[in-house]
């Protein structure tokens, strides 16, 4: 066909985009129905763009770059069932646990009362089919769904839809979970006193926690002080308005996320995003989720930063040339918390399959009339152990499935420096790493093709 020697089609890696080539003046020698047979000869027969035809019968060029001709459309995958909390955390709106926090707001973390639909299950999207310029359908992957599951002190409704809570205090909030946990207060400073608390609610302090002392808790803890040398561990996130100061001693666990003003010399982990307003000097931490220093100063400092799905700070290291190490991906953490998920996963499933097993024994017997008077109060404590066992085992599922979607390094995972980033730090994706010699600002750090790749923002 002669148009070929006029025209050059080359089609996208994904064919979703085709695109067009003058090669030189077509001055008449081929019409627009000629060029069209040309594309469907090509493979190229959605999305054409009659417009861009026209244009070259029309300006009569001598040649031209690639422009595009046809464009396909883009698969829209569905999105994953989730569940929204639908109670504000705070007294007074306008905060998210998933924004950085007014930490001079914490004290206002709401109370919720018994009878209160406190979430919501947003359902899974099918997604929508895309389709090639030579069309082809590209078939959406349809949204997991999820079972809406009760958390501490919450009942799920007839319809499987909400969560409704079944005591008063305060919310605590999880990735597929939401707990209503009462609410222990200390009114001054953690002291001999008080001594070492542990609690299967929340801890709210209205003061500091000085080092040496230890505070356990299954719902969040929330510190008004500051938090010194001190070891406090929550199942759900930890709150400290006035900073963290712990000189190398005692650690900092949660389940969630940490919020706090600034962090100095403390070893903290968080099962989800570390939050912070100042500055970060001196510390080892590692998280799951992502770290966040941007308010105010917003910078990291010398020590020990590990982000399994990302960091976003001011400033990295400092004019004396701090040696500070900064890891995103995955990282030895990550791969100990795996190791330990799936022991209690494969522990959590042997046990649900030896009560399952003893269980349809006793049913069996029963139904043959055959049950002695103990086995009968046996069988009500064995369907007890395996509700609670079901229960133990979807929450252990889900973690696995967190750290799962974690070891897989999504392409988003980067390093966003949105002021200074100094030289001697060092910036690690895996086992590839890249030791920044000059100062750059406004930089982002992305691991691309076995390359940590530096472009500006």
């Amino acid at each position: 066909m002669r148009v070929k020697e006029y025209i050059d089609i080359t089609l996208s890696n994904d064919h979703l985009k085709a695109y067009a080539t003058l090669k030189k003046p077509l001055e008449g020698a081929v019409t627009k129905h000629e060029i069209l047979t040309f594309l469907e000869n090509s493979g190229v027969v959605y999305g054409i763009d009659y417009k861009q035809i026209d244009s070259f019968l029309l300006e009569d060029l001598s040649a031209s770059s690639p422009v595009v001709i046809a464009s396909g459309k883009k698969v829209i995958h569905g999105t994953p069932a989730t569940v929204t909390a639908v109670v504000t955390l705070f007294e007074q709106g306008g905060e998210n646990e998933t924004q950085i926090m007014n930490l001079r707001n914490i004290h206002q973390l709401k109370n919720v009362e018994s009878g209160t639909t406190v979430a919501k299950k947003v359902e899974a999207t099918i997604g929508e089919n895309g389709m090639t310029v030579s069309g082809q359908e590209i078939r959406a992957t349809p949204g997991k769904d999820l079972t809406l599951r009760a958390g501490r002190h919450t009942r799920v409704n007839r319809e499987q839809t909400e969560l409704i809570a079944t005591c008063s205090g305060k919310l605590s909030v999880e990735d597929h979970i939401v707990h209503v946990y009462p609410v222990h207060e200390v009114n001054g400073d953690i002291s001999m006193k008080t001594g070492n608390i542990d609690f299967a609610g929340s801890v709210k302090v209205h003061g500091d926690v000085p080092a040496g002392y230890e505070i356990n808790a299954k719902g969040d803890i929330i510190i008004l002080g500051s938090v010194e040398g001190a070891d406090l561990s929550s199942g759900g996130s930890i709150y400290v308005r006035e900073g963290i100061v712990s000189q190398g001693k005692g650690s900092i666990t949660a389940e969630v996320n940490v919020h706090t003003s600034f962090v100095n010399q403390a070893t903290i982990f968080a099962g989800n995003d570390l939050i912070v307003a100042q500055s970060i000097l001196h510390s080892n931490i590692s998280v799951l989720g992502k770290v966040e220093c941007t308010e105010q100063r917003g910078n990291i400092v010398g020590g020990s930063v590990s982000a399994a799905q990302g960091i976003k700070v001011n400033e990295a290291g400092n004019e004396m040339n701090t040696p500070t190490h900064l890891y995103l991906g995955v990282h030895k953490e990550v791969l100990i918390k795996e190791k330990e998920v799936s022991k209690m996963y494969e522990e959590a499933k042997q046990v649900m399959t030896k009560l399952s097993k003893l269980y349809r024994i006793l049913i069996q017997k029963e139904q043959e009339n055959s049950l002695l008077g103990k086995e009968r109060l046996f069988i009500v404590k064995v369907k007890h152990n395996i509700v609670k066992t079901n229960k133990d085992f979807q929450e252990i599922s889900e973690k696995k499935e967190k750290i799962h979607y974690v070891l897989q390094q999504p392409e988003s995972i980067a390093l966003h420096v949105q002021k200074g980033l100094n030289p001697n730090v060092n910036v690690y994706f895996g086992k590839y790493r890249r030791k920044i010699l000059a100062k750059h600002h406004c930089v982002t750090l992305t691991l691309n093709k076995s390359e940590i790749t530096l472009t500006s923002l």
